[in-house]
Formats: structure tokens, sequence, C-alpha cells
């Protein structure tokens, strides 16, 4: 066979790559296989799972180059090279150890790499902590702590326009914009911020949350929440599993299972492309987006501060003219106040000016950019919090008529947090919901809750509402009737609670959790270990006398038992060991790859 019939045959063996690992029905044969590629920590994922596909039980591979120069082997007479993808590719290929021969192997590649595969000593302390985050600003991801409740882990929203400087040259500032946050509990450790973010990023480069068309991640935002939180889990997983790191994957993934026990239709693809991405990130050699560049010329960069001294932010934003950038600056002044000033610079007079100029307390700023009164200017909703209340305060700015104008406040909003969902503003105080719609004729109008906004239940989530009078009274309800708060809810593992507020009253804050438990999002968790837990419903976030005390009950996963990792390696077997021709001819096909 010559060197091109044999590269035909080898376009002829890999990607029902998903479809193969898509037959495995159960999480158990799915996490078997996809645990096999923390032994190829050197390969990117991509690479491992092909490797993995093509030669099942593989130690060790390297290209013909390098098995010759740096291990003085070669592959052996009539050996088939297993095909990996090269950056910038199309392809190459690599010698598995087995059918080389030559050199005897060095004891150190033998012990890493064949002896004790998963053997690592990586340890995430708070340097390695800061390596990711500081990558985070490259995709255009701001980072924030908050001090939340002890197991409820952290999010990431498309909610503010922010920037940084990135870096500076004798021409020019460079700063980046940043459309997301993750925002992480600051009572973690440094592993479990670490394992956080990258269930976060989990989420932003499997698509779950685009709302804008980026190069290398797809759009994919009409998945299932189970689809969603079983891909981004799995992210998690893997990279943790790549880096021996110890995390709660496995019962939290249980919980994400379709109703009959099965992997929901997940996408290999962007599992294993976001698993390249973080590890990048991790290492701190991602490159940063170019269309997250916001480059101010070093004249108009000086001009900015000879005019507005002192400024603490300064965040481009499109408002008065989509082609060019205007700027919202924070200048803190006396008694814990400060001016927040929306500012352009005029090119033809080399100066900038002030539009428009208010004042809030002084805190961190976030700006969004909204569409809410169908305007073909934009609207500005700029918030701040403040305090261990998490106080909220905000500003809606028009522009009509070459002038600002505020068409919306809100202060002192007590657990306020503020977010746009289409043309729609919605405020909440606590898990208080209030929705603004713009109407032409009478400007925003106010819609209150009745109850909180939360996502529809399946089969595995159970869900408790609750109720506060105006004498702050709570009230709780489970299935349409009161729950009395001393007896137990019971859930097993992998199933979820979620917390719903009904009817309006007194704003709250909840408090508690357990081990057993690991929060998704403000509203849910789920049951991750058997054990005890209780909350707290504590009425206008500090009346420990109306308060209300409910407990949680964690029993074994019913009927399925808990799965370890190691009991699933003793398991692997070679059922899916099929012939797999035809499978790298579809695979190249798909990604436009063309054999050479």
């Amino acid at each position: 066979m010559d060197k091109g019939e044999h590269k035909e045959k080898c376009i002829a063996e890999i990607d029902q790559l998903y479809e193969s690992v898509m037959r495995f029905d159960t999480q158990r044969d799915f996490l078997e296989y996809m645990g096999e590629l923390r032994k190829f920590p050197y390969l990117a994922p991509y690479n491992a799972m092909m490797v993995k596909v093509q030669k099942p039980g593989s130690a060790f591979v390297a290209t013909l180059d390098t098995w010759q120069k740096v291990y003085h082997r070669r592959p052996k007479p009539g050996a088939r090279p297993l095909v990996i993808l090269r950056r910038f590719g199309p392809i190459s290929f690599v010698y598995e150890l087995d059918d080389t021969e030559g050199k005897k192997m060095p004891q150190e590649v033998i012990s890493k790499y064949i002896l004790h595969p998963f053997h690592s000593d990586t340890l995430i302390d708070e340097a390695k902590l800061q390596t990711l985050i500081s990558s985070l600003l490259k995709e255009g991801i701001r980072y924030r702590e908050e001090n939340y409740g002890t197991y409820y882990g952290g999010q990431i929203q498309w909610n503010a326009t922010n920037v940084a400087r990135l870096s500076h040259t004798s021409k020019s500032n460079v700063d980046i914009i940043s459309h997301y946050c993750i925002t992480v509990n600051k009572n973690q450790s440094p592993a479990e911020k670490f394992a956080t973010i990258i269930h976060e990023l989990g989420h932003y480069f499997c698509g779950h949350l685009n709302r804008e068309k980026i190069e290398y991640i797809p759009i994919r935002t009409n998945l299932s929440k189970e689809t969603k939180e079983f891909e981004a889990e799995t992210v998690c997983w893997v990279v943790c599993e790549r880096l021996n790191l110890a995390h709660q994957s496995v019962p939290y993934l249980h919980g994400y299972l379709n109703p009959d026990g099965k992997v929901p239709d997940i996408s290999l693809d962007a599992i294993l492309r976001a698993v390249g991405r973080i590890e990048s990130m991790i290492k701190g050699i991602n490159e940063p987006r170019k269309n997250l560049k916001v480059t101010l010329s070093k004249e108009a960069d000086s001009a900015l501060e000879r005019t507005f001294p002192g400024f603490k932010q300064a965040i481009p934003i499109h408002f008065t003219d989509s082609k060019s950038y205007d700027y919202v600056l924070r200048i803190p002044r006396e008694r814990g106040k400060a001016d927040f000033l929306i500012v352009k610079y005029i090119s033809k007079e080399r100066q900038w000016t002030c539009l428009y100029r208010f004042q809030m307390d002084s805190a961190w700023l976030n700006v969004i950019e909204g569409n809410f009164t169908h305007h073909r200017h934009r609207e500005l909703l700029i918030y701040i919090h403040n305090g261990s209340g998490h106080v909220l305060s905000y500003r809606v700015l028009a522009y009509v008529h070459n002038q600002v104008h505020p068409i919306l406040a809100g202060d002192l909003i007590p657990q306020g947090n503020v977010r746009v969902e289409g043309n729609r503003l919605i405020v909440s105080s606590g898990h208080l919901d209030s929705i603004y719609t713009w109407s032409k004729e009478k400007g925003f109008l106010r819609f209150d809750c009745e109850q909180e906004l939360v996502p529809e239940i399946d089969a595995n989530t159970i869900r408790l509402q609750y109720a506060i009078s105006d004498d702050e009274k709570i009230e709780l309800y489970m299935n349409g009737e009161g729950y009395p708060s001393m007896k137990p809810i019971e859930l097993h593992i992998g199933q979820k609670l979620q917390l719903q507020r009904i009817h309006r009253g007194p704003y709250e804050r909840i408090l508690g959790g357990g081990q057993c438990l690991q929060s998704i999002s403000r509203h849910e968790y789920v049951a991750q270990a058997v054990g005890d837990a209780s909350f707290q419903i504590i009425p206008k976030g500090y009346d420990w006398e109306h308060a209300v005390k409910f407990h949680v009950k964690v029993l074994p996963q019913n009927p399925v038992k808990e799965l370890r990792f190691e009991d699933m390696q003793k398991d692997l077997s070679m059922r899916k060991k099929k012939s797999i021709k035809e499978q790298i001819k579809k695979f190249l096909k798909n990604h436009n790859i063309i054999h050479v």
C-alpha cells in the first residue's frame, strides 16, 4: 500500500467519533469513554479522543520525528499510524509506543505516561487561579467575587459592558471590552473558585449564552437546560480529570440525565473544543479577541485624563454614534459619592465634551446597552451595587434629539439586581421581580410579578414555594398545599430542589445549604451526596424573629447506585471496538480537511 492509499484509508476511519460516543446511552458508559482523555494531557483533548477512537488502550503516542530524534525509536514494519489534527492543519500522524522499536524508553517517561498516567502534582494555588482569571479578560469576560452563601458557587452572565487596559504602547492604549461577567463566591477555596470558573466557561465556549457571533464559538442557545448543564459540567469534569483535581461532577451530571437515565443529546465536538480553549487559558497562552479591542489614540487618551482628572473607570459605549465610541466615566468624590459622566471625543476640535452628568454612591460601575424604546440609538442602563446588603441603584439614559435624557431610575433597592431580556428590563429586590416595558405614549410601564420568574421544572425537580406577608410571616407550599417547615424535604442524589417566591411583600434573604447540596443558580440546588442540609428564609434580610428554617435530607440514588470513576475504570470493556471504517472520511469531510 503506497502512502497515498494509506492516507485514503485513514480518511476512511475517524468522525462517527461523535456518533460512536453518542451510542453510549448511559452516564456510566459516557464517563468511562471520556475519562481516558486524562491519559494524554500532552495532547489537545480533540486529538486525545481521536487516539482513543482509533486505538483503545493506547499508552503513549508521538510523531515519527519525535520518536526518531528524541527517543531514538522507529515504527515497526507494517505499523499503522494514527491520525490527529494539526494546528493550521490539516492532519498529522502519530505512532503508539507498542508500534515502535529501538532504544529503551527513558524511565521518567515510562513512569509518567505508562505506569502512573493519572498521577499529577497539580495544586491549584492562588497563583494558578490568578493566571486563569487574567486569561478571562482576553475572552471579554470580567471576574468578580461576591459574598454568597456557602454552597453557591457562581454564575456567568451577559449583562454589563466594562473595559480594562490590557496593554500599553508608545502610540496608543489598548482596552478590552467585556460583555460577560463571571461572579464567584468569595468564600470558596482557590480550587473551588477554579472549578467554578471552568464550569461557567463550559457554558460560554459551548455556545449556551451567546448574544453575538464569535468566530470560534457556536450559537446553541436553543438547547434544554439539562443539555446545557450536562455539557458544561462535562467540560469541567474533563479539564479536572486531565489535571487530576478532585471534583464533584459525577453526581452533578446524574441530575441532568434524561428521565430514562440516558445521556442528553449533547455535542461532543463543542465539549472537546471548549476543553481545549480552557486549557490554553489555564496555561495563560490564549490570545485576546481582536473584535474586543478598543484603541484610543495617545492624543485622545491624554486629553481624557487632562479633561476629567481622577476618573477610576472609563467604559467605551456605542451611544451617540454606532461607528465610534463614547465613554462612561466614574469619578469618586467626597463622602462615598461619585460623579458619573457620559463623554464624547470631538476629533476636529481634539477635545472631550461632557454630554451628561449625575451622582450616585461610589461603587463599581456596570453598563448595559439596551434597546427598550426601539429608537435608532440604543439606551444605556448604568447601575452599581453597594454594601453587604447588595443595594442596587440604577439609571436608564436615552439619546434623543442630540441630548441625553434620563428615562428611568431606581435607588437603594435592597438585595437588588437588574437584567435585560430582549426589550424588557427586569429589576429584582430579593426574589421579587418587576418587569419594565416601554410604551411610546406613557414611557416605561411597570408590572410587578406575583411570583418569582423561575425555569419550568421536570420530573427530577422538587419545587418549594414560599410567601411572606406584610407582617413578615412566612408560609411554605408544595404542590399547592401548605408544607410544615419541620418536615424534611427528601431528595435522592441527582434530584434538584427549586425555591420560588410567590406573592408580593417584604424582600428576603436566604441562607444555608450543606455539603450534600450544590447551588446551580439563585433558584436551584442539586443533591450531590448523602447528608442533611438546612435553609433559613429571613424577611427584610435581618428579621431573625420571623425567620423560618427548613431541612433537606439527601438519600442515595434511586434506583441507580452512586457512580465512582474507579469503578468505571475497572469495568471498561472493548465492547465498542467495532470497525470504524468510514469514520475518518466523514470527520475530515465535515471539517473541510483535505488529505495530502
